[in-house]
Parts: C-alpha cells; sequence; structure tokens
C-alpha cells in the first residue's frame, strides 16, 4: 500500500470513527474550514465546518447509531450509511 492510500485509509476510518459514535467535537475537527457535505438524493448542500458542525448538532443528530461500512465508488473512498428506524435494525440510506 502506497503511503498515500494509507493516509486516505487512516483518514476514513477516523471518519468512519466519529461518524459512528456520532462525535461532533471529532468529526469537526477532522474537517477543514472549507468542508461541504452533500447528501444526494436530497438537496442538501452544507459549507464550512462549523455549518456542518451546526447541521450534525441538530437535523442530522438523527444519524446517532449508524453503522457505517467503508466502500469505495467510482474509485475513490466512500463509505455506505446503514440507520436504525425505531427498533429495527439497520438499513441501508443508500
Amino acid at each position: 500500500m502506497s503511503a498515500a492510500a494509507a493516509a486516505t485509509a487512516t483518514q476514513l476510518e477516523q471518519h468512519r470513527a466519529a461518524l459512528t459514535g456520532h462525535c461532533y467535537r471529532m468529526m469537526v475537527a477532522l474537517l477543514r474550514q472549507d468542508a461541504t457535505l452533500s447528501m444526494p438524493p436530497y438537496t442538501l448542500w452544507l459549507r464550512g465546518s462549523e455549518t456542518v458542525r451546526t447541521w450534525l448538532r441538530g437535523r442530522g443528530s438523527g444519524c446517532g447509531g449508524s453503522r457505517i461500512v467503508p466502500i469505495a465508488a467510482g474509485g475513490s473512498p466512500a463509505v455506505v450509511q446503514y440507520r436504525k428506524t425505531g427498533d429495527r435494525p439497520c438499513r441501508s440510506r443508500s
């Protein structure tokens, strides 16, 4: 594994851990100031780490307890989110 691939794998694991644990501080610490967050097919488009943090603590708080699984999409690292719905087990949100 190349150094760049190893760094990407480490970053992906850090993001997965933050999302799985729904740890706002860790998630925001991993973001750059010019971070963007989008969630197709929704029209959600957030820009800036503070905007993302605010959303995660508000409307995005329903993502807590999700299962995050690393995958590849279009040749780039990605994740799939399995989210609990009530008392039903986690299911894919894609």
